[in-house]
């Protein structure tokens, strides 16, 4: 009987704690956790989108200001953060422009997306492009040939096999112990290592492409 008496007693005390919580909560907060708790209006909406811009503008700030040797805390950390933020007012906005059913934030929502697009193109646009096109280029020499050449390698009984297992092996034991590396380069002080060790294993698959033999005249994806 004493048992249930002071469990009663705990139980109600946690549940008056948690009113209480809740309470102080609701008074002090102006809204909810979520971009879609109420009160929500178009102020509110736009209020929230951008803080979420100006966070990923304080992150661009905090990586440009860097001098010296980047790091992951001093460059990748405020990358992410930039990223994070303006994903968030990206796919909130978005979402409220298409699922809320009140018209007026449907058109704040909308000039909030087309907001934060140019928020995050506003830096240096030709030279992201070109960058990425450079690097598309650079991909577009594995890509367009890539099934061509691996199925010209193996005999049609063992193609799939033959294409399977190496690729396999080699993103087990190479992409699985990327993480790995980097914190282990991080641990020992010397970051950037991860960046040659990388390097090195491009430069070691370019050498063995260049050691294959030419399809043209080896190719058997034609043999039985």
């Amino acid at each position: 009987m004493t048992f249930y008496v002071h469990a009663g007693r705990s139980l109600a005390c946690l549940l008056i704690l948690m009113a209480a919580t809740i309470h102080t909560t609701a008074q002090t907060t102006p809204f909810g956790p979520h971009l879609w708790d109420k009160p929500v209006d178009p102020a509110i909406f736009e209020k929230r989108i951008n803080e979420q811009l100006d966070l990923a503008q304080k992150s661009v700030d905090q990586l440009l200001a860097v001098e010296g040797a980047r790091t992951i805390e001093n460059t990748l950390a405020p990358y992410d953060n930039a990223i994070k933020a303006l994903d968030t007012a990206g796919y909130q906005s978005y979402a409220m422009q298409i699922v809320n059913p009140d018209a007026a934030i449907r058109d704040r929502a909308q000039a909030m997306v087309q907001k934060v697009s140019a928020v995050a193109t506003a830096r240096a646009p030709w030279s992201a492009f070109l960058l990425i096109f450079a690097a598309m280029m650079v991909q577009s020499c594995y890509t367009s040939i890539s099934a061509v050449v691996k199925a010209e390698l193996f005999p049609t009984a063992i193609r799939t096999l033959g294409v399977a297992v190496p690729y396999a092996l080699a993103n087990a034991a190479f992409g699985g112990t990327a993480e790995y590396a980097a914190l282990w380069f991080k641990s020992i002080g010397f970051e950037r290592g991860f960046y040659l060790y990388a390097s090195a294993l491009a430069a070691v698959s370019f050498g063995v492409a260049l050691t294959m033999k030419e399809t043209r005249t080896h190719s058997r994806i034609l043999e039985d």
